[in-house]
């Protein structure tokens, strides 16, 4: 923090903008689920994350603020080892979802859009 202080101050960035770069920046090292995604493809109602996990019949266990679905539709196979099961968390009212095992991440249009075929936009850029 110190150097970039430095830094920001030679190159004569303000204070006001270095501290708010700073507070951001420890929003993003604490543990959250949160991305962005762009008030055109909000989801309109939240309950849309359950009903298509429930349509898609996947296995899921409900936290508080997640679903953790049994098997993630992105890893290989789990062998049905238990250490395996479980690792994909989907937030019921933002659909971001993360697996802990294959490292499969993104907001809730990207989870839909893999699903069912769709093209990965990053890749295709």
């Amino acid at each position: 923090m110190r150097v970039f202080s430095r830094l920001a101050r030679r190159s004569g960035v303000s204070r006001a903008f270095v501290s708010s770069l700073t507070s951001s920046t420890s929003v993003r090292r604490g543990l959250t689920t949160e991305a962005f995604v762009s008030r055109h493809y909000q989801m309109q109602d939240p309950k849309d994350v359950g009903d298509f996990l429930r349509r898609k019949s996947f296995a899921v266990r409900e936290t508080d603020s997640h679903f953790v679905v049994r098997d993630c539709p992105f890893c290989h196979a789990t062998h049905g080892k238990a250490d395996n099961l479980f690792k994909m968390y989907v937030h019921k009212t933002q659909g971001v979802y993360k697996c802990h095992r294959c490292g499969s991440a993104g907001s809730w249009f990207d989870f839909k859009r893999k699903l069912q075929g769709g093209v990965d936009v990053a890749s295709s850029a």
